[in-house]
């Protein structure tokens, strides 16, 4: 698993970031393809290219030494050959252990395949996806009328012999079969993969062939500059074709115009260079100078720290416990690791094989722009974070973040100022420049410790002996047939201005709901479930005013002494009290139900993430957020300009759907789908209180219509835009955050209506005393006579 997170993952990592990147220019999906095996063939062109000049120094170095050892081997026996062939080695400066460079392509190839192999393999756009004769990119291809055949494959190996046998021109028949055995092992383990990955890796397999003939051809020179300059040709039309460039422009992307325009510019530079006369100069085998090395290793170090540990660490620490899951446990410290070794594997990994197979134009180009990609990645961070506003611990952002034009100017000037200053201290002083990314590097170990022993710290305080619903124990929440029966549930964040109108759009619920009152004009002492709970379940005596007057006692403990007045007053007057979720128990995210030790009478429980799936799900979501807090960590560490590309509406680098579908409410969600299955109905006099907090409408997304339920799967459902108006007051539902919430509000109101014609079916309804109630509303600017502080986010 290491091994696959530090030289696997950060490979697949790049190739979704090209892939997405590559699918807002071409709406193609074969392009798409195209473009990334384009991208990953120049990519790892100077790998391959040095890893043959090695080679080929061997094979000549070989050819030099053969003849005596040869000699050596016929003369000579036993103990007695090998002492003389170790002397001869030392002599040439040669040792057998070398012959692995024989093998490098192969193994370079190894860690990209494995890595097209399992995002191509998993990529669901490429799913219903036809090209030429191919049906469907998803699976493998099908030749029409003959069964099994798929002729992709058969393609691919007969490019691979192809190009086998122009590379292997003048080699041992060992390196021969080598190449051959290699392109039949592919077409084995290819013959049954979907059709994408087999196109991309005949691409990969035409690409270097085409490179070969180019290498063989006289005018190699010339041939290249038109081949690229055809290539900028289609690219250009392609661009003009579906109007991509000028859309970019009229919609304000210059990042992505700006990307276009630098692909089209490098396109053009062989051909400048073939009419400017310039040729190829032959280049070193190798100019490794310390300094080089010394210089991208404390950049590779600094991104390293950076995106891999500091940024990680900052967003865990804010908030540690919104990141476990007690049910099924994982220690967010794991986060922070993993993360560092993708980022280690991207950058000190790859990054430092890479540096090592360039040749010396190249290696100079690479310190630079490692140097300013570090420096600038670091001002990103620190000056210019916490506009996106505040995140979730699936890490996504309450509002889709939008940048303020000055914020864009100032980010882009001051950027534009450090690759300068960056410029000019590397030609004047190396050591200089080396010695501010070395403190930058110190001050990261520095962050990432503090962060840990917060976190580390925050984890210490998990209650212990937390009661949760475990395996088989259902039928927690008693109701009495013959005693009175209270239910109080907080709704978090819920709105209570929705209600008439998710009445009027699901008319069922006047009978579910039958025998409740709406109090219109209710409002909350807060907007946020710190400042209005407490008095929802203490009374006005725990409203903010009367709990700041209190300055003798802790805030934690106000909190507490509110959670357990109206579990006290029941059970001192005999009721049996049942309690669910309590926010901020022991003023700890996740609550500390040892609150309630001292009260007998009291069961108190965890349901909040019981229900949502199975052991599979949970850790099929988990790598989910390791994947999210890569690409967040890479998003807080870019320009502001490029944040909202990787950002993707929550998506991460992925082709959005609608609204991401949010975990949290599925969390609470399923709770009250499970409230039927959690109730127990008693036929004797005893009386019950149940009181229960949920968080399904405090976490907004959109759901499938009519039905208001919870999927992944894509729907034109999710783009419904209702208008509603009730005697006059309309609710403005453009704002897709607006839509969102309501969609969350009604299909809570929905769980709890099903659950009250359980309890009618049970008989226990007409005893039972229900009161729902929200601890604070939003601010979402839908009612035009709702007049909001925006600083207190509260109605005036």
């Amino acid at each position: 698993m290491m091994i696959y997170t530090l030289f696997i993952l950060p490979i697949e990592y790049l190739m979704e970031m090209i892939v997405h990147l590559s699918g807002l220019i071409f709406l193609s999906v074969p392009m798409q393809i195209f473009t990334l095996s384009l991208c990953i063939f120049f990519v790892t062109l100077p790998m391959y290219r040095r890893s043959e000049q090695i080679q080929a120094a061997q094979q000549t170095q070989l050819k030099q030494m053969e003849h005596w050892i040869s000699h050596i081997r016929r003369t000579f026996r036993g103990e007695e050959r090998t002492m003389m062939l170790s002397a001869y080695y030392r002599q040439n400066d040669y040792r057998p252990v070398y012959m692995i460079r024989s093998i490098l392509p192969l193994l370079l190839q190894i860690p990209f395949f494995m890595a097209a192999y399992h995002f191509l393999s998993t990529w669901d756009q490429l799913e219903g996806i036809s090209f030429l004769w191919i049906s469907d990119l998803g699976a493998p291809d099908v030749v029409t009328g003959i069964e099994n055949l798929h002729l992709l494959p058969v393609l691919m190996t007969l490019c691979n012999i192809l190009s086998g046998i122009f590379y292997t021109r003048g080699h041992s028949i060992t390196e021969k079969v080598q190449v051959f055995g290699l392109a039949v092992l592919f077409l084995i383990v290819l013959y049954e993969s979907p059709a994408g990955l087999v196109l991309y890796w005949t691409m990969n397999n035409l690409l270097s062939m085409l490179l070969h003939l180019i290498e063989k051809c006289k005018e190699r020179q010339r041939l290249t500059a038109w081949i690229f300059f055809l290539a900028d040709i289609a690219f250009i039309h392609q661009l003009l074709e579906r109007g991509t460039l000028l859309g970019f422009f009229e919609s304000k992307e210059y990042l992505l115009s700006a990307i276009c325009l630098v692909v089209i510019a490098l396109l053009f530079i062989p051909m400048i260079r073939h009419f400017c006369k310039r040729k190829e100069s032959d280049r070193p085998a190798d100019t490794d100078t310390g300094s080089g090395w010394r210089c991208i290793l404390v950049s590779e170090s600094l991104l390293t720290l950076l995106i891999g540990a500091v940024i990680p660490a900052a967003a865990i620490a804010s908030s540690p416990l919104d990141f476990v899951n007690t049910f099924h446990y994982y220690d967010p410290l794991y986060y922070i690791l993993r993360n560092t070794l993708t980022a280690a594997g991207l950058f000190l990994g790859w990054g430092s094989i890479f540096y090592f197979f360039l040749f010396a134009d190249g290696r100079k180009l690479y310190e630079k722009l490692i140097s300013a990609i570090s420096i600038c990645s670091v001002a990103d961070y620190f000056f210019f974070t916490g506009m996106e506003g505040i995140v979730s611990e699936n890490l996504i952002f309450d509002h889709t973040p939008v940048y303020a034009n000055g914020d864009t100017a100032a980010n882009s000037v001051v950027l534009l100022l450090l690759c300068l200053c960056a410029a000019f201290i590397k030609t004047r002083g190396k050591m200089l420049l080396r010695y501010m990314q070395t403190v930058m590097v110190v001050v990261s170990a520095v962050f990432i410790a503090a962060y840990t022993i917060r976190t580390a710290s925050a984890l210490q305080k998990l209650p212990s002996d937390v009661k949760s619903v475990s395996g088989d124990t259902l039928h927690i929440l008693p109701f009495s047939t013959e005693g009175k029966n209270v239910v109080i549930i907080m709704m978090d964040r819920a709105i209570s201005a929705y209600i008439p109108y998710i009445f009027q759009e699901k008319p069922e619920l006047h009978e579910q709901f039958d025998g409740f009152v709406w109090y219109p004009n209710a409002v909350s002492f807060g907007g946020s479930t710190i400042f209005g709970m407490p008095a929802v379940f203490g009374g006005y005596e725990y409203n903010p005013h009367a709990i700041n007057a209190r300055s003798n006692v802790t805030v934690a403990d106000k909190i507490n002494e509110a959670l357990c007045v109206m579990p006290v007053l029941f059970g001192e007057n005999g009721y049996e009290v049942t309690v669910c979720d309590p926010p901020y128990a022991g003023f700890s995210n996740i609550p500390d139900l040892s609150i309630y030790d001292p009260y007998p009478y009291v069961q108190a429980y965890r349901l909040w993430g019981r229900f949502s799936g199975t052991y599979e799900d949970i850790e099929q979501e988990e790598l989910g957020r390791y994947r999210s807090f890569f690409y967040y960590s890479v998003m807080e560490a870019a320009p502001i300009t490029a944040r909202h590309l990787i950002y993707t509406d929550g998506w991460y680098m992925r082709k959005a759907v609608g609204t991401l579908q949010n975990p949290a409410f599925l969390d609470s969600y399923r709770t009250l789908e499970s409230l039927p299955e959690l109730t127990l109905i008693q036929n004797d006099p005893c009386d019950h209180l149940l009181l229960m907090a949920n968080n399904a409408t405090h976490s907004p997304c959109l759901l499938h219509l009519p039905d208001y339920t919870p999927s992944q799967e894509e729907d034109d459902s999710l783009a419904v835009v209702k208008n509603y108006e009730i005697n006059g007051i309309p609710m403005n539902m453009e704002v897709p955050l607006a839509q969102e919430h309501y969609h969350v509000n009604m299909a809570s109101l929905l769980m709890l209506g099903n659950w009250f014609d359980h309890l009618r079916e049970a008989g226990v309804y007409d005893n039972t005393r229900i009161i729902i109630v929200a601890d604070h509303g939003y601010s979402l600017g839908q009612f035009e006579n709702l007049v909001m502080n925006e600083e207190l986010d509260v109605i005036l």
